[in-house]
């Protein structure tokens, strides 16, 4: 199949194809072959829209897929080669990987892609610097503090990172996707449930004053269709704020400070994290095809006609 002439030229060609069969590795559960692929990215009504998806795809699948060393050219895997078991990524790697590519959707438009803007730059604007002038004229600010304030908060709303963020999962995630999310990051918490107290791994959202909601004899959330959280929205609102902000703290560590996260599956690090011992119950197969069709439903939305008709015709 031929891929839209927008994109492919001579010199892209290789590159492209690349991209292509990455993209079809990555969402294989998605696009069976990489014809399916191509004329997903052929019905884009924006090449630079079509463009993006095969690199965030290839984004993900860079953090999802080990190359065997030993393999010329290098082949791809997802299985061990002792034992032939499923390789997972660090969780830090996919909660990272995961916020980044969300970042960058977040700020997808129907004309293209817009960048991040500095705050000083932002500042600068036209239209920003003559509202200000006309507000200041009105001395509607009782000192230069609140004047920044004011600022900082219209910045961060529009470009600010975690609020950008928030919101769009906000609008993009279904009930049950959130809840996994959430479920993800546990905290080393009292367990009074049986006759003695012990220390369980548990997450956030955990009711001790009822904890047979969350316990049954397989363990927590493990009866996840009567979930106390499914049936309270500002219950479920909050704590999925509080998780998108402590992921997004950590990925600023990792990638300002060169500082891991204090989780790895399935030990415990024996670290604390806002006073609390933390570890991470991130099930990489449980969370990895809920961002995958978060992907698909975002990329489906620029697409010339539904795709689910024309991928039938295959």
């Amino acid at each position: 199949m031929q891929i839209r002439s927008d994109l492919c030229t001579t010199e892209t060609q290789n590159y492209l194809a690349a991209l292509i069969s990455r993209t079809q590795e990555a969402l294989h559960e998605v696009f069976p072959t990489t014809d399916h692929v191509i004329q997903y990215i052929n019905n884009f009504r924006d090449p630079k829209t079509a463009l993006l998806f095969l690199n965030v795809c290839n984004y993900h699948n860079a953090a999802t897929l080990y190359t065997c060393p030993t393999c010329y050219p290098p082949e791809t895997t997802q299985n061990c080669q002792n034992c032939n078991m499923y390789l997972q990524p660090p969780p830090f790697n996919t909660l990272i990987m995961f916020l980044s590519v969300i970042e960058k959707l977040s700020s997808v438009e129907t004309s293209g892609v817009e960048d991040w803007v500095d705050f000083y730059d932002w500042v600068s604007r036209k239209d920003v610097d003559t509202e200000y002038k006309q507000v200041l004229r009105k001395g509607l600010f009782k000192d230069f503090g609140a004047l920044m304030d004011s600022l900082k908060g219209k910045w961060s709303k529009e470009f600010g990172g975690l609020v950008k963020i928030t919101n769009f999962l906000r609008a993009s995630m279904r009930t049950e996707e959130k809840l996994v999310l959430i479920r993800s990051i546990c905290y080393m918490q009292a367990n009074n449930c049986s006759d003695s107290t012990v220390e369980s791994a548990l997450p956030a959202c955990f009711d001790q004053r009822k904890p047979e909601k969350c316990l049954s004899e397989q363990g927590c959330c493990t009866n996840k269709t009567s979930c106390p959280l499914a049936a309270d929205e500002a219950k479920l609102d909050k704590y999925f704020k509080e998780t998108i902000k402590t992921i997004y703290e950590w990925r600023s560590q990792y990638s300002h400070d060169a500082q891991l996260p204090p989780l790895r599956e399935p030990l415990l690090y024996g670290v604390l994290y806002r006073g609390k011992k933390v570890t991470v119950a991130v099930s990489v197969t449980e969370l990895k095809p809920v961002f995958e069709q978060l992907i698909k439903r975002f990329f489906d939305k620029y697409q010339i006609m539904p795709t689910k008709k024309k991928q039938k015709k295959l």
